[in-house]
């Protein structure tokens, strides 16, 4: 009995580490805008589990945004955990006109906490699904860093291997 107490108390305890929260689902929404004016609003909508849902990002200060007026837009959506979810971003603009910046499925994992958009404000506005919470100019230096950094490996390994060739013949 002892003998079989301490595996299975071992496998219990390590099962229970880590072990995502399968019954209840939070998850952040953040839109980053390079240049917010005070009268922007958006909105994300989306379908949980058959619910329809429409929330208003806000730029408060409160919650997970760090800043009022700082040009981050945040809300969260919690129920239960979903895997695909239909999400459409919407700005309305200053002569009340609403436009759907983005629209997509958008696939999660049981350890998906956010999802990001950089916002542009073009005409008409639209919003890009990034990796991590940064604006479009900041995710687009981050994949030129990784570009090259890559690059440089590259070029890195070909001399090793060019060397050991050349050593090899002589």
């Amino acid at each position: 009995m002892v003998k079989l107490l301490g595996p299975a108390l071992c496998v219990a305890s390590l099962s229970a580490c880590g072990r995502p929260d399968v019954t209840h689902q939070v998850l952040q929404l953040e839109v980053h805008a390079l240049s917010a004016s005070t009268t922007l609003v958006v909105e994300a909508e989306c379908t949980w589990l058959g619910e329809e849902r429409r929330t208003r990002l806000r730029d408060d200060g409160e919650g997970a945004d760090e800043a009022a007026g700082d040009g981050v837009f945040s809300a969260a959506w919690a129920g239960a955990p979903v895997r695909m979810l239909p999400v459409r971003v919407l700005v309305t603009r200053q002569d009340g006109e609403e436009i759907e910046a983005y629209a997509g499925i958008e696939i999660l994992s049981l350890d998906d906490h956010a999802l990001h958009w950089s916002l542009e404000l073009d005409d008409p506005p639209r919003a890009r699904r990034v990796p991590v919470a940064a604006s479009t100019r900041q995710v687009a230096w981050l994949e030129l860093r990784q570009v090259g950094g890559s690059l440089l490996w590259a070029m890195g390994v070909m001399g090793v291997v060019g060397w050991l060739v050349r050593r090899s013949r002589s």
